[in-house]
């Protein structure tokens, strides 16, 4: 991401509550909710060399609890209600079969559970 200085001083720095994924999705719709716009440039490109994050036992934790995080904190409460239903009804259902089914892999789908389980807590809520 490209930004100036002076939207970071006025809409804040990265969430660090999301640590990894969905951060700079937060962040940019944050910065709509200040009357800024995010401009996707599809002929830009990136090279990451490596990348410290990519373990897929972590991210898919990551990934499944902040989605409910970034709804959470995002959608109006029948949104979320809606993200949540949706979520059982087909996403949930199709990771975990392929957890056990395709990859045989006990390990991602504790940590996928997990995610859920954490991205539910109400403890968690996030607020603006």
């Amino acid at each position: 991401m490209l930004v100036k200085t002076h939207v970071i001083n006025e809409i804040g720095s990265l969430d660090p509550v999301f640590f990894a994924y969905l951060e700079d999705l937060d962040w940019c719709v944050r910065g709509k909710y200040h009357g800024y716009a995010s401009v996707y440039v599809p002929n830009a490109k990136i090279w990451h060399k490596t990348s410290a994050s990519n373990v897929e036992s972590a991210n898919i934790y990551y990934m499944t609890r902040n989605r409910f995080w970034f709804m959470k904190k995002h959608a109006s409460p029948m949104g979320y209600r809606l993200s949540v239903l949706y979520f059982f009804l087909w996403p949930f259902w199709h990771i975990s079969a392929s957890k056990v089914f395709y990859r045989r892999s006990p390990l991602s789908l504790r940590r996928f559970l997990l995610g859920v389980f954490h991205g539910l807590r109400p403890e968690k809520v996030l607020t603006l």
